[in-house]
């Protein structure tokens, strides 16, 4: 092999290596339908679950307030919740997600299960949003999906659950909403769709602590 491609070789790894680092995050294992969960427990999520985090560029609102969920695809996976930091935990009958800190780099996105619709020309997820911590800065959560495992995410309409009140600390356990969504026809009949209820911010720049939000009882067919 001569010096030229060589050098090729050499560039072409840390390429791929690079781009490897830069996406590195779990994929959850592809589940037949129908599927459903409610439970989770210990620091270990199950081989059909990940959660992903974002930068927080990718989190907040440009500027001033928005609804509007983003899209873009997570860049790693989220840890559980610990003394210093937020993310993700079991919770009654599903799992429990908020953000870190605003100071810190990165901001969890979402909840992801990976599902294969082959055979199926109607596919519906039902699933209920549950405010388990309220705090003056609003987050919200919203159901999206891709098809595949690279892209950004589709955000299914009506599915927004926003919390846009002001109160201080509490639990707010009776605060929840049930979802009843078809998925679009153009993720039926597909080997892997991956869904994802994507937790962000609907202010820009605010301080102190994020609302803790709830995923509870998924159930896809």
């Amino acid at each position: 092999m001569n010096t030229t491609i060589k050098t090729s070789a050499i560039l072409l790894s840390a390429i791929l290596l690079g781009a490897s680092v830069a996406t590195a995050q779990t994929q959850p294992e592809v589940q037949k339908l129908p599927f459903k969960f409610s439970q989770i427990s210990g620091e270990q999520l199950p081989a059909w679950l990940a959660v992903h985090e974002s930068p927080r560029a990718d989190y907040e609102p440009a500027s001033g307030t928005s609804s509007e969920a983003p899209t873009a695809p997570g860049t790693g996976d989220v840890t559980p919740f610990g003394e210093t930091t937020f993310g993700w935990e079991p919770y009654k009958n599903g799992i429990a997600i908020a953000a870190h800190d605003r100071n810190e780099g990165k901001r969890v996105r979402g909840v992801v299960v990976a599902i294969d619709t082959k055979g199926k020309d109607k596919v519906q997820v039902k699933y209920t949003s549950v405010l388990i911590k309220e705090t003056a800065h609003n987050n919200a959560m919203a159901l999206q999906y891709r098809v595949g495992t690279t892209g950004d995410f589709t955000t299914l309409p009506n599915t927004a659950f926003n919390n846009a009140t002001t109160a201080e600390g509490g639990v707010k356990y009776n605060t929840k909403q049930t979802y009843t969504v078809n998925l679009p026809a153009e993720a039926c009949n597909q080997p892997l769709v991956q869904l994802r209820w994507v937790y962000y911010m609907t202010c820009k720049g605010e301080k102190g602590a994020r609302e803790r939000i709830g995923l509870f009882d998924v159930e896809i067919k």
